[in-house]
């Protein structure tokens, strides 16, 4: 049993370390990603990670959770840069004031 814990770690970890610099990216300035296109795949992410955990899925789920929350906060990101009109250093400002 611990090997599907260590794979589902494992899987987080790599989750963590591919999104990083695309939201770096973000928050430099140097991307715009489109708001609709982020909501949409984080609720579908989201509704599968619950799927899976309403089929009985274990850890192996965890990943697939991570990864939707991920992909919300990627969609938050996108609404404070494009509908706020928030850019450049004002992100980073707030970024690091909470």
């Amino acid at each position: 049993m611990l090997i599907k814990e260590i794979l589902s770690s494992v899987a987080i970890a790599l989750t963590f370390y591919a999104f990083f610099p695309y939201i770096r990216s973000i928050l430099k300035g140097e991307v715009k990603p489109h708001v609709f296109s982020w909501v949409i795949w984080g609720t579908t992410t989201l509704i599968v990670f619950f799927a899976q955990l309403a089929g009985g899925a274990g850890v192996g789920a965890w990943p697939i959770g991570i990864s939707s929350l991920i992909t919300i906060y990627v969609a938050f990101l996108a609404y404070l840069m494009e509908y706020l009109g928030i850019f450049g250093v004002r992100v980073k400002t707030i970024i690091s004031l909470s």
